[in-house]
């Protein structure tokens, strides 16, 4: 009687053999993407703490401009404040001058 080359106990050794290892494997990469999620979100969260840092020193940088233009326009417009109180009275100079001359007045 001739043995066969692949008979029943062979072949459930085989079985048997890539079962365990499938399993090894299959629990083997689990753990390597259960680590490499715990490093991914770590690094997200410093990320993530980086960006907000940077931004809140965006943030500061724009209300530091928005207050110097502010101190330039209240600077450039102080001026023109108080011409206008002197060009109202030259105005009224002018008008009272006008009405005086159109009445025929002279000093």
């Amino acid at each position: 009687m001739e043995r066969a080359l692949l008979d029943e106990t062979t072949v459930a050794v085989v079985r048997d053999i890539l079962l365990s290892s499938y399993l090894a494997v299959g629990v083997l990469l689990s753990l390597f993407l259960l680590v490499a999620a715990c490093l991914l979100f770590k690094a997200l969260r410093r990320l993530l703490g980086a960006m907000t840092s940077a931004a809140d020193n965006v943030n500061k940088a724009a209300e530091n401009v928005n207050k110097a233009s502010e101190s330039a326009i209240k600077f450039m417009t102080a001026p023109g404040n108080e011409s206008k109180a002197a060009s109202f009275a030259n105005g009224m100079g002018i008008l009272i001058g006008l009405l005086s001359g159109l009445r025929g007045r002279q000093k």
